[in-house]
């Protein structure tokens, strides 16, 4: 049973630093390695932040009637060169790819969830609130 105990423990603690790892790497590709370590010494919390964003900031949700009003999306900024747009079809294609990263899209988060309806019959696209992703 120790046994047990000890390998699920092993595995949660690989699964993790895998997922920092690979968010490191994610946020590395799109700020650069220097803003990284600025941030890991002086701005953790913009870290946490950055995570929660890529994990969690965007997601498809089912359309619902209420939602009938909500804007359009058709095109987004990529971070850092907001004057470059990809279409959303592109973004939707990368978007469910594996090795998807969100920081390379510029969505400007606000303090109210963003609903945007797509051209993907039966869902949206929804972008979390700042409170929703600095609760974590």
């Amino acid at each position: 049973m120790k046994t047990y105990l000890l390998l699920l423990v092993l595995i949660a603690g690989m699964h993790s630093a895998y997922a920092q790892s690979d968010f490191r790497d994610k946020c590395i590709a799109v700020y650069g390695e220097a803003n990284w370590e600025d941030w890991e010494a002086t701005n953790p919390a913009l870290l946490r932040y950055l995570e929660a964003f890529a994990a969690r900031g965007v997601s498809l949700q089912p359309y619902h009637e209420k939602y009938a009003d909500a804007p359009m999306l058709d095109h987004i900024a990529l971070t850092g060169h907001p004057e470059t747009e990809v279409t959303l079809s592109d973004f939707l294609a990368h978007f469910q790819a594996p090795g998807f990263n969100l920081l390379e899209y510029n969505f400007q988060v606000t303090q109210e969830i963003q609903v945007f309806r797509i051209p993907i019959p039966g869902q949206v696209l929804v972008i979390a609130s700042r409170s929703q992703l600095q609760s974590n």
